[in-house]
């Protein structure tokens, strides 16, 4: 399965990206904001997409994936440090298939993928 990160902070993205390499995913790329996220989605087709909800730029990760919706049908787990049930809600109601909390532990992505 071939994965891409969405995240503005890197360090956060290639902890991440170790994590589903060790558990036999690729890692297709890493985008720091919405309008290259889209464009590595066109680019990469991948089969999942991890994506912050708070990105730097003009597109949130919630709005990303509404574009990303568009072109492709690629599922989406979000990952946010802040649990705020208003992002919550508006991440339902344009769809996805998790939704994790930083930091994210490896036993914690291995049981969400398992379920993706």
């Amino acid at each position: 399965m071939k994965a891409i990160l969405v995240e503005d902070e890197l360090l956060i993205a290639k902890v991440l990206a170790n994590n589903l390499v060790s558990l036999g995913y690729e890692v297709a790329g890493i985008a720091t904001n919405g309008l290259d996220a889209i464009d590595l989605v066109r680019n990469e087709s991948p089969d999942l997409v991890f994506m912050d909800i708070f990105l730097d730029g003009e597109l949130d990760g919630i709005e990303t994936y509404k574009r990303i919706k568009e072109i492709s049908p690629t599922k989406v787990i979000y990952i946010t440090a802040n649990n705020d049930p208003f992002y919550k809600q508006k991440a339902r109601d344009v769809g996805y298939t998790a939704f994790l909390t930083k930091p994210i532990e490896k036993v914690t992505l291995q049981k969400v993928l398992s379920l993706a």
